[in-house]
């Protein structure tokens, strides 16, 4: 029975110690970068995880914009591409999805494992491409597509029971914020529909609450959003701009914004700036790793 207790002990101190370690990665699309920064305050760990191998090499970023693990990879989507980059843990280069006339992929933005496949939000036609999401297997196969509702969808949100998907369509009184759909992409309902939000990118989420950056001042206050589990405002940060946006291990909200990346604490609305960077341009964050270094016991 001591030695069960033991067990329980220390499976409890490691678990608390990747809470406040671990690391996530983010987009800089003004030096063509990944970098790995911390889950648990967003301080920089690597600013050149990942370079842009620049022309004619196997890889060449334009604009890339966010970053996600699948499976045992590292995907990059590159809004001008019009691909998806993938590495290997290490950051080895190992292949391109789509980046060519039949690629079917245009203007990618955001994306998220779902299930046991992954979604990118598509902004353009061009290519063979559909408006809305292209998924794939781990293996780059692709498994099909579906339209969204708004003509501009951006980033991916998977929650226990659906996926939103957050959109930048402002056409007069058609704005799309965000949506709701099942894991199979057909149209549950709104999330979020009012000209409050503007321009939503990245989303994340904070326990139940889902955290949105509004980036647009068209129609809207550009900054951090809040809302319940039921899209009903709770909050509200205003910032110039913001594009990415994750919640830290010590419970602050980490947003980019240029070539700056800021920490927010929600609880008595502080900010205190993390890193600047000449020549960034900060875009997504990617969800923490979800296989972490061992910790030390």
């Amino acid at each position: 029975m001591k030695r069960l207790f033991l067990l329980a002990g220390l499976s409890l101190v490691a678990g608390s110690a990747f809470a406040q370690g671990g690391e996530m990665l983010l987009v800089d699309s003004g030096r063509d970068v990944i970098l790995r920064v911390s889950a648990f305050d967003g301080s920089v760990i690597q600013d050149n995880f990942i370079v842009d191998a620049g022309s004619g090499s196997p890889f060449d970023f334009q604009t890339p914009n966010d970053v996600d693990y699948v499976g045992n990879e590292i995907w990059v989507s590159d809004q001008v591409t019009d691909a998806n980059f993938r590495f290997n843990r290490s950051g080895g280069y190992l292949g391109t999805i789509g980046g060519t006339s039949t690629g079917q992929l245009d203007n990618l933005r955001g994306g998220a494992v779902v299930g046991n496949e992954y979604w990118v939000t598509v902004g353009g036609a061009a290519n063979g491409a559909t408006v809305g999401v292209a998924r794939y297997d781990f293996s780059g196969n692709r498994l099909g597509s579906f339209t969204t509702t708004g003509s501009s969808p951006y980033d991916i949100l998977v929650r226990a029971n659906d996926v939103l998907i957050g959109d930048a369509t402002v056409t007069g009184t058609n704005i799309r914020d965000i949506d709701r759909y099942d894991f199979s992409g057909n149209l549950l309902g709104s999330f979020v529909l009012s000209p409050g939000l503007g321009f939503v990118q990245q989303m994340n989420l904070d326990g139940s609450n889902v955290l949105a950056t509004g980036f647009s001042s068209n129609n809207s206050t550009p900054g951090i959003y809040r809302f319940d589990a039921n899209g009903n405002q709770t909050g509200f940060w205003s910032a110039g701009g913001p594009r990415g946006l994750t919640r830290l291990g010590n419970g602050n909200y980490a947003y980019t914004l240029s070539n700056q990346l800021w920490s927010l604490n929600p609880n008595d609305n502080s900010v205190s700036l993390i890193s600047q960077i000449n020549g960034a341009s900060f875009r997504y964050f990617s969800q923490p790793d979800p296989i972490p270094e061992p910790v030390t016991m």
